[in-house]
């Protein structure tokens, strides 16, 4: 007796100590510290660095110059003296290359929005999984309690002659299958928080309750509204759209390609030559150049073509993506929507009869009116009907949740 009270107030101690989560709890966590963000966002600082640099001027190049150099007596010959090189861009190129770059820019800024919402859609699956991991293990566990005190019942019975060995056989059979059935329901609730401590980003996150119950469905809009969200939100749709406008502004690059470059180049040299007669060297003197190049041999055909043709592809592969995640949103939805009319004929109907029926079955062996062996048999069709119940709630979790995150994918 004291040992048994020992053990039920620990547990009652560890039920009060074990934390409760909330999702938006589990959100703000994962947003704050998963590491899919902190790639996103090195990388868009990366690309806005990129951008900066572009526009830049090239280095300019400076130098020694020497002329007419020549060895031995007299020494007097030769110019020396320094330059100064510098290319000018012309055709807008730098400008064009720095917008190409902004762009990739917003497109990164763009992709930090699309993994937090893919760290959303994680958490979200794996808090769903939870909750129907739970829902298992107490459906299993109570079969199994069940089925333990049956086991007892029918060995009573046995003993008196009143059941057959055939009889307690298929009993023992269906409490060994009920505990492995429990085991296996609470291996898949450790799997499920051990995929809800990754989904965080905290592989260290101590096990506890979920806040919200697993009947709780999440309130989806009608067909026409979510199509149309999903289509806003999408992370696919919404990555492939930006490549097609980063491709978009790699075509002026190429094009700017053989815009010609202004060459000045600039300096002084000291001439050491003297006039004939001349005690004195020239001194010094000063030169300049200006050059441009001339697109004559490089006219950058090909680099223009595939700039168009990556363009193309990308444009056609927004539409190629907006096709399938037409197909997933009606798999989706139609998932969803058979999945709630089948929680709710299991809830209204299936299960009040199945219980009844199991109540019923009970009381007329209770009154020897029936064999022990039909008790089983209803209550094994309401636990049946039970598991079939939870697995529609899952289904439904599942597919909601796809749906209101815009169908993302996890990171």
């Amino acid at each position: 007796m004291t040992s048994t009270l020992l053990l039920t107030l620990c547990l009652a101690t560890l039920h009060a100590q074990a934390p409760r989560y909330t999702l938006g709890d589990l959100e703000q966590r994962a947003l704050a510290g998963h590491p899919a963000l902190a790639v996103a966002q090195a990388e868009s600082q990366a690309v806005k660095r990129s951008a900066e640099q572009a526009g830049a001027l090239p280095n300019p190049v400076v130098g020694y110059q020497g002329e007419d150099i020549r060895s031995g007596a007299p020494t007097y010959g030769g110019q020396h003296g320094a330059f100064m090189e510098q290319v000018i861009p012309l055709g807008g190129k730098l400008h064009v290359r720095r917008e190409a770059l902004l762009q990739q820019g917003r497109a990164s800024e763009a992709a930090i929005d699309v993994a937090r919402q893919r760290v959303r859609a994680g958490v979200r699956t794996a808090y769903a999984r939870v909750l129907v991991a739970v829902e298992r293990v107490r459906v299993a566990e109570s079969l199994e309690a069940t089925l333990d005190e049956s086991v007892q019942t029918s060995r009573q019975l046995y003993n008196i002659g009143m059941a057959d060995r055939p009889d307690l056989l298929e009993v023992e059979a269906e409490s060994a299958r009920g505990a492995l059935g429990a085991r296996t329901a609470r291996a898949d609730r450790e799997a499920a928080w051990t995929a809800l401590a990754a989904a965080v980003g905290d592989p260290a996150l101590p096990r506890g309750e979920l806040e919200g119950a697993i009947a709780d469905l999440p309130q989806l809009a009608d067909r026409a509204t979510a199509w149309k969200t999903t289509q806003q939100e999408n992370p696919q749709l919404v990555e492939a759209a930006l490549q097609a406008d980063v491709a978009d502004a790699s075509i002026a690059v190429e094009r700017g390609v053989t815009s010609p470059d202004l060459l000045l180049r600039g300096g002084a040299m000291y001439d050491r030559a003297r006039e004939t007669g001349g005690a004195q060297a020239n001194g010094w003197q000063g030169r300049a150049e200006v050059g441009m190049t001339l697109p004559l041999w490089n006219r950058n055909h090909a680099g223009i073509a595939a700039a168009q043709g990556q363009s193309d592809a990308a444009r056609s592969r927004v539409r190629a993506v907006s096709l399938d995640l037409q197909r997933r949103f009606d798999e989706a939805y139609t998932s969803y929507s058979t999945s709630v009319d089948a929680v709710r004929t299991y809830r209204d109907e299936i299960l009040p009869r199945a219980d009844q029926a199991y109540k019923l079955s009970l009381e007329r062996y209770r009154a020897m009116s029936a064999a022990y062996v039909q008790v089983l048999i209803a209550r094994r069709t309401l636990v049946d009907a039970t598991a079939a119940y939870v697995e529609a709630l899952g289904q439904a979790w599942r597919e909601a949740v796809a749906l209101q995150t815009g169908l993302a994918e996890e990171p």
